[in-house]
C-alpha cells in the first residue's frame, strides 16, 4: 500500500455547532462493520452510529467522485475511540487505501465533543474511512456525525460571551470577554468590529470591554460581530451592602444544625449548613428566617447549596414579621448540584422589608438541604420628613445618605468625617450648599441633582458607572477619597509654606509651575554616609512622590483622569520614595524628611500627612540619617544646576539664568539646560 503522507492532529473542545455548510460526507452513502453507518453522515446531531462493543470497527464514506479535503471532522459521543486512522483511496477496497490520519491516545472531554483532525496536505480521493484502533471505553465506538471538508478561508461563525462575574455593585465594571471560532469550530480572530446591546437599556452600558451597571435589576447583554450574535449573558446589578451577617436569625426548622453562622460567613463554596439531615423522602419542609432590623429596600438575594440542594424553594418578605409575600418561587431538577442562584426580579414589593425567609419545600436529593450561603443586599427604606440619615460608608470612603438635603439637615453632613459623600438618594427640594470639614470632600450626584448643587465643591457626577467633574480642588493635608477614578475637565492643588524642602504626590499628572522645582528619587550611596540624590523634574507623574523646593506648588492641569494608586519607586539597595493620600502612621522601616533637610527614621506616633511621601528601606530603618544631594543626569558640576527630565509627555526642557533662578519666558542669551551653558539667539 503506498503512503500518501503522515498526519498532523488538531483537536478542538466542546463546540455548541456543528460545521455542515459544505460538508462532503453530509448525505452520502455510509457502510459500516456493524451499526448504523447512515446516521453518522445525515447532518443530524441528535442521531449517531454505535459500533459493535471492539477495537477493529470501521466506517466508510462513499463521497460519489473523487473529492478534494483537508480536515476530518468528528463529533463524539462519550464511547470515543483512544487511537483510531482515517484512511482514503479511490477504490472501496480499504487495504489498497493510505493512511492519512493517525491518532494515538487522545484523551476527549465535554460531550458531545466537536474534534477537528487536519492532514498535512489536500488529499483527493473518492473513498475515506475510520478505521478504529483502541476504544476508550468498554463500549464501542460512537459518533453523531463525521464531517469532510475542503478548507476555505475561516469566517466567523460561533461568538462565545462570558463575563468574570454575575452580579456586580452599581458602578463597579465588570469585565466582558469574547471567544471566536470559524466554520470548522477552530479558532478564529475576530477582526469585525463588535458592537454590545444590554437590555434594557437603562441597566447599565459597556465601556472599553467592561459592563459597568447603572442601576438594580437584571441586564441581558449579547455581542455582535458582522452578522454573528452572541449567546445571552446576564449580571445583575445591585446596591447596599449584604444585610444577611448581621441580621438576628429568628427562627429555623428545629432538627437543622446550630451552625448556622456559615452562611453569612461569604464563601460561596465554604462550609455548609445542615439544614435537614439524609432522608429517602424528599418531600419535606426546612426554613431560616431573618430580621434585617430595620425597613429596607432590597434588590438582590443569592444563595449558595452544597450538591444536596433544594429542588423547589420559596422567599418571601415581610414588613411586619405576621404577613408575607412570596418575593420568588424556584424549582430545580432533582440531583446533585450546587447550585449558585441570585435574583433580582422579585414577584412582590421589595421597597419595605425587614424580615426576609427561606422556604425549602422539596430537597434534590436523599442526602438532605444543605446551604452555604444566604445574601440579602439591599438600602434602607425611605425616611419621612425633613430627616437626613448615614446608612453605609464603604471602605473606598464612600458615605451614603438618605432622606432630604435641606437647610435643616446640612448638618449632618457637616459633622462627619468622610471623604466622599454620595448623594445620589436624597431628595434635594431646592438649590444649596454643603460645607464640611475636609475641603477635600467630594459629593457624588445625579446629572439630574447637579443643577441644584451648581457651585458646590468638588461636585462629581455619577453616570452609568462612571465618574466625572467640570472642577476639583485640593488642598493640602486634607484626606482624599482614594476609591473612585474621577475624569476633570479642571482640576487644581495647593499648597503653602514648602519651607527648604518637602514631599509631595499627586493624583494627576501635570508640568512643574514656575516658582517651584520638583526633583525626583535617582539613587542611593554609601561611599562617605548614606546618601539619596534626587534629580530635577519639569513635570510629575500621577501617583509618582517628588521632594519639593520653593515656596508654594500651585498645579493646575485640564482634561485629565485623577487616579490614587501610589506605585513604589524602588531604587539601589532597596530605597523606596512613597507617597500617600491619606494620612497615615509612618510604616515599619520608613524615613520621614527632618527640618535639617535630611530623611530620619521615624519616631514612635510620626505620621505621613496627606499628598506628603516618604522613604522606605526595605525590611526595617537601617540607617539612622539619610542625607540629600542633587545631581546626575549631565551636570557638569559648575553651575550647581542639575539636569532636568520630563516625567511624562512632551514638556519643554528647563532653562535657568547664571544666577541658578529658573526662566519661565527666556529671550536672548546665556542660560543653563541640562547642566551645561546654551546661547539662544
Amino acid at each position: 500500500m503506498k503512503k500518501i503522507l503522515f498526519a498532523i492532529l488538531m483537536m478542538m473542545p466542546a463546540m455548541a455547532l456543528y460545521a455542515q455548510d459544505g460538508n462532503l460526507a453530509k448525505g452520502k452513502t455510509a457502510t459500516a462493520s456493524s451499526g448504523t453507518a447512515s446516521l453518522a453522515v445525515d447532518g443530524d446531531v441528535g442521531t449517531r452510529w454505535e459500533s459493535a462493543f471492539s477495537d477493529s470497527q470501521w466506517l466508510c464514506v462513499d463521497l460519489g467522485s473523487s473529492q478534494s479535503f483537508d480536515l476530518i471532522q468528528i463529533v463524539w459521543e462519550g464511547a470515543y475511540a483512544q487511537s483510531f486512522r482515517i484512511l482514503a483511496g479511490d477504490t472501496s477496497d480499504k487495504s489498497a487505501a493510505a493512511i492519512v490520519i493517525s491518532v494515538t491516545d487522545q484523551t476527549v472531554t465535554g460531550f458531545p465533543a466537536t474534534c477537528n483532525y487536519n492532514t498535512a496536505k489536500t488529499i483527493t480521493a473518492r473513498y475515506v474511512w475510520f478505521e478504529g484502533v483502541k476504544r476508550a471505553t468498554p463500549y464501542g465506538y460512537s459518533f453523531y456525525e463525521i464531517g469532510i471538508y475542503k478548507k476555505e478561508s475561516p469566517k466567523l461563525a460561533v461568538l462565545e460571551a462570558s463575563a468574570s462575574a454575575t452580579k456586580a455593585t452599581v458602578g463597579s465594571p465588570v469585565a466582558l470577554a469574547l471567544s471566536a471560532v470559524d466554520q470548522y469550530g477552530e479558532d478564529y480572530t475576530l477582526s469585525e468590529s463588535v458592537s454590545w446591546t444590554v437590555s434594557p437599556a437603562s441597566a447599565g452600558v459597556v465601556r472599553k470591554g467592561s459592563y459597568i451597571p447603572s442601576a438594580t435589576g437584571v441586564a441581558t447583554l449579547t455581542a455582535k460581530a458582522g452578522k454573528v450574535t452572541s449567546n445571552e449573558i446576564t449580571i445583575i446589578g445591585y446596591e447596599g451592602a449584604n444585610l444577611a451577617p448581621t441580621a438576628t436569625v429568628i427562627g429555623h426548622n428545629p432538627e437543622a444544625a446550630e451552625n448556622v453562622s456559615v452562611i453569612f460567613d461569604g464563601n460561596e463554596d465554604g462550609s455548609d449548613w445542615v439544614m435537614h439531615d439524609n432522608s429517602e423522602s424528599l418531600d419535606y419542609e426546612v426554613w431560616v428566617t431573618l430580621d434585617l432590623g430595620d425597613q429596607y429596600e432590597l434588590n438582590m438575594v443569592s444563595l449558595a447549596f452544597e450538591g444536596a440542594s433544594s429542588a423547589n424553594y420559596q422567599l418571601l418578605f415581610s414588613e411586619d414579621g405576621d404577613t408575607w409575600s412570596v418575593a420568588k418561587t424556584v424549582s430545580h431538577p432533582t440531583g446533585i448540584n450546587a447550585w449558585k442562584d441570585a435574583w433580582a426580579d422579585f414577584d412582590t414589593d421589595s421597597e419595605q422589608v425587614r424580615y426576609v425567609k427561606f422556604l425549602s419545600t422539596k430537597a434534590a436529593t436523599p442526602y438532605g438541604v444543605k446551604l452555604r450561603q444566604l445574601a440579602v443586599y439591599g438600602v434602607p427604606g425611605e425616611v419621612e420628613g425633613s430627616v437626613l440619615e448615614v446608612y453605609a460608608a464603604d471602605d473606598q470612603g464612600v458615605v451614603s445618605l438618605r432622606g432630604e438635603l435641606s437647610s435643616e439637615t446640612v448638618a449632618t453632613i457637616a459633622s462627619h468625617e468622610g471623604t466622599a459623600f454620595d448623594l445620589t438618594r436624597l431628595r434635594i427640594p431646592a438649590a444649596i450648599t454643603v460645607e464640611t470639614a475636609n475641603p477635600n470632600a467630594l459629593f457624588i450626584v445625579t446629572d439630574e441633582q447637579q443643577s441644584l448643587l451648581k457651585g458646590q465643591r468638588n461636585l462629581v457626577v455619577r453616570d452609568a458607572g462612571a465618574y466625572t467633574a467640570e472642577r476639583i480642588l485640593l488642598k493640602d493635608g486634607y484626606d482624599v477619597c482614594t476609591g473612585l477614578s474621577i475624569q476633570a475637565a479642571y482640576v487644581a492643588y495647593q499648597r503653602t509654606d514648602i519651607g527648604g524642602l518637602g514631599t509631595t504626590v499627586l493624583p494627576f499628572a501635570a508640568p512643574v509651575p514656575e516658582g517651584a522645582r520638583a526633583f525626583e528619587l535617582y539613587q542611593y550611596n554609601d561611599a562617605t554616609e548614606p546618601l539619596l540624590t534626587f534629580r530635577e523634574v519639569a513635570a510629575m507623574e500621577a501617583g509618582k512622590a517628588y521632594l519639593l523646593k520653593g515656596r508654594e506648588l500651585n498645579v493646575e492641569a485640564t482634561a485629565v483622569t485623577l487616579r490614587f494608586d501610589t506605585p513604589r519607586q524602588t531604587i539601589d539597595d532597596g530605597y523606596d520614595f512613597v507617597g500617600t493620600f491619606a494620612e497615615i502612621p509612618a510604616p515599619t522601616g520608613c524615613y520621614i524628611l527632618g527640618t535639617d533637610n535630611a530623611f530620619h527614621p521615624m519616631k514612635a506616633g510620626a505620621t505621613i500627612p496627606a499628598f506628603h511621601a516618604c522613604v522606605m528601606k526595605s525590611g526595617a530603618a537601617t540607617a539612622s540619617r539619610l542625607a540629600i544631594s542633587f545631581g546626575g543626569g549631565d551636570d557638569d558640576g559648575t553651575t550647581g544646576i542639575h539636569s532636568a527630565s520630563a516625567a511624562s509627555g512632551n514638556v519643554p526642557a528647563v532653562l535657568f539664568d547664571l544666577s541658578g533662578r529658573r526662566v519661565s519666558k527666556p529671550g536672548k542669551g546665556i542660560y543653563i539646560q541640562n547642566g551645561k551653558k546654551i546661547l539662544r539667539k
